[in-house]
């Protein structure tokens, strides 16, 4: 008879874990834990997550089934598509907040589209219904945008991954890659209409009015500039500008009602001249603070 040392026990244990695995498809809400690779580490750990939705995949894995998972104690914006040979029962894997609990502590921010509303509703008792309608705006936004439509986008040099849902039109919305004109923010679906885009967009700047003018400031690049654009204007890029930053906010609500804003965007100039995105913030009209 042969025994076996305690770290050999712990190895077969851990293999026996590895090998019990869920039969397929899993319902959308099941808990379980899923092999990721931890960042700035080449070994991967098994986590607690809940899935949110899932698809048939490419036909690889587990009978081709992918599934969409939140990570336990995350922000959403690490929710992503896994294949189901990733998922185990999460009995393997360090039990985190239970969801409930956790979608309690997160809560719902409050933003001008929600305010609007409840005080349209019922301005008389909003400090009685206001928890209440917030409550039902905020899980009908996080069931509209539970998964992420748009995997990545290439915007000028870069290629940068998104965090978060944005509602672009049903054409563009489930791509692995958005293209993304870094002057004038067109979108494009095939990397070869963004090329010729590239090639023949005339634009070297955003619309509107250049307010400010540093030559010094900014990265080795060079210099920066802001500019202050209307949406009543330049309706079309400011929703644009909200489409994509949406990608990267998961409370923003502000996507086409845009002339009742300005917008005031930060640019710094490229290689070429142009002047190229780095952020924005916006401003109601009317409204001093």
């Amino acid at each position: 008879m042969v025994e076996h040392s305690g770290a050999e026990r712990k190895r077969k244990a851990s293999s026996e874990a590895v090998e019990d695995k869920f039969e397929h498809p899993i319902t959308v809400g099941t808990r379980a834990s899923c092999l990721l690779e931890v960042r700035e580490s080449d070994s991967k750990n098994l986590l607690p997550c809940t899935i949110v939705e899932r698809r048939n995949g490419d036909g690889k894995g587990s009978k081709g089934w992918d599934y969409y998972v939140h990570l336990d104690n995350s922000d959403r914006r690490l929710d992503q598509w896994i294949t189901g040979d990733a998922l185990f029962p999460l009995a393997f894997a360090k039990e985190g907040k239970d969801a409930d609990e956790e979608n309690q502590d997160t809560g719902g921010k409050i933003t001008r589209h929600k305010r609007r509303i409840i005080e349209t509703l019922n301005p008389t008792s909003q400090k009685e219904t206001g928890n209440r309608v917030i409550e039902e705006l905020e899980k009908a936004r996080e069931e509209k945008t539970k998964v992420k439509n748009i995997g990545k986008i290439v915007f000028g040099d870069y290629e940068i991954s998104t965090w978060y849902f944005s509602p672009y039109p049903h054409e563009y919305s489930s791509l692995s890659t958005l293209y993304t004109c870094a002057f004038c923010l067109k979108y494009m679906r095939l990397p070869s209409t963004y090329a010729r885009h590239t090639c023949k967009c005339t634009w070297k700047s955003p619309p509107g009015i250049e307010i400010y003018h540093d030559k010094h400031l900014g990265s080795k690049r060079g210099a920066v500039k802001v500019f202050e654009i209307d949406g009543m204007l330049s309706p079309l890029y400011c929703q644009n500008l909200c489409l994509l930053a949406k990608l990267f906010l998961d409370h923003k609500t502000l996507c086409f009602d845009v002339p009742s804003f300005l917008f005031y965007v930060l640019t710094e100039q490229n290689k070429a001249g142009g002047w190229e995105l780095v952020g924005f913030f916006s401003k109601e009209k009317g409204v001093s603070k």
